[in-house]
């Protein structure tokens, strides 16, 4: 069974935030593919900008989707031990617009900050707000 990540995080509208979220989801998917294929966990990751409401320009958050095995804090273990995937997630640090008190230096505090800012948290044993069409793992599809 599959469980979401759905992290949506409001950036500061400064320039050289702005410039740092668009260059940080340029090539988020070869950036990440060898290290999310190593966990063998991920069924989906996806990454996009919400653009600020027109007549603004830049962008007014980040979203980044995912589908994935196991249970969300061990899922994000797995986030943490994986150094490019670790080091992608902690740099959104420097541009939220509403970034944690003191640094992420433990898997802990990590855990935290991707929760915090989690759009579909599980309510209960099971997902009342997540739909899946097979109840395969990844290692079972990709063999």
């Amino acid at each position: 069974m599959a469980s979401p990540l759905t992290f949506y995080l409001p950036i500061k509208q400064d320039k050289e935030s702005q410039a740092a979220v668009e260059e940080n989801i340029k090539n988020f998917a070869a950036f990440v593919k060898e290290s999310l294929d190593e966990t063998q966990i991920v069924h989906y990751a996806t990454v996009a900008l919400i653009p600020n409401p027109p007549p603004a320009k830049g962008n007014f958050a980040i979203l980044l989707l995912t589908n994935f095995d196991k249970a969300m804090e061990p899922y994000l273990t797995v986030f943490w031990n994986t150094p490019k995937v670790r080091e992608l997630t902690v740099k959104l640090v420097d541009i939220a617009l509403y970034p944690p008190e003191g640094e992420i230096k433990t898997v802990q505090d990590y855990i935290k900050f991707l929760t915090s800012n989690n759009l579909t948290p599980q309510t209960g044993p099971t997902w009342t707000n997540f739909y899946e069409a097979y109840p395969n793992t990844v290692s079972q599809i990709i063999g």
